[in-house]
């Protein structure tokens, strides 16, 4: 099976609408709410399991399963072992949802892209909020501890952040410059 049958697929113009529509939705409510609910993330990956099955037949439906499996147990593993409460399972709901509609690759890239995204967002809110030689002192001692064997491991938190920064934005506007990326040819399929 290939792939890339996902991201070539003739579903690709009701999908785009699809993500696009999930994640503006995903945004609204996790700026409002700071929460991705199921009631977003399932529907928009069932929708992809559909409309993938009646473009593209049960090779572009099993692409879009697997895609959607495998973030599931990246997803799973990482908040089980390393986020902890640092990101929601919802995030993690949604990244499936997009692998779900673009597979595995394109979702990767898409999540990347927002995590960068996230963390450029983050040091900008630092240097506004004048806590940013406080968090990157934070950020340099916590790096060390990380990379030095026999050291206890804990995780960095910033001065000056009690609120939980919503991920969902991030995730739509890497989406919006990962398809841009994609048109213009600089982004491999």
């Amino acid at each position: 099976m290939n792939p890339l049958v996902l991201v070539t697929s003739p579903a690709q113009t009701p999908i785009r609408y699809l993500l696009l529509v999930a994640l503006i939705l995903a945004t609204v409510v996790d700026l409002k709410r700071r929460r991705i609910p199921n009631l977003i993330t399932f529907p928009t990956a069932l929708f992809a399991f559909v409309l993938h099955g009646v473009y593209g037949g049960a090779a572009a439906v099993a692409s879009s399963l697997l895609a959607f499996l495998m973030w599931f147990l990246f997803g799973f593993l990482f908040y089980r072992t390393v986020a902890g409460k640092e990101i929601g399972a919802g995030d993690i709901k949604l990244v499936m949802a997009i692998s779900a509609c673009v597979g595995f690759l394109p979702a990767a890239y898409m999540t990347f892209i927002s995590l960068v995204l996230a963390i450029a967002f983050l040091f900008v809110r630092w240097v506004l909020q004048g806590t940013a030689p406080a968090n990157f002192s934070l950020l340099y001692r916590w790096a060390a501890a990380t990379a030095t064997s026999g050291t206890e491991k804990a995780h960095f938190r910033p001065v000056g952040m009690e609120d939980k920064t919503p991920h969902a934005p991030f995730l739509l506007a890497a989406a919006l410059l990962s398809y841009w990326l994609y048109q213009r040819g600089l982004l491999l399929n």
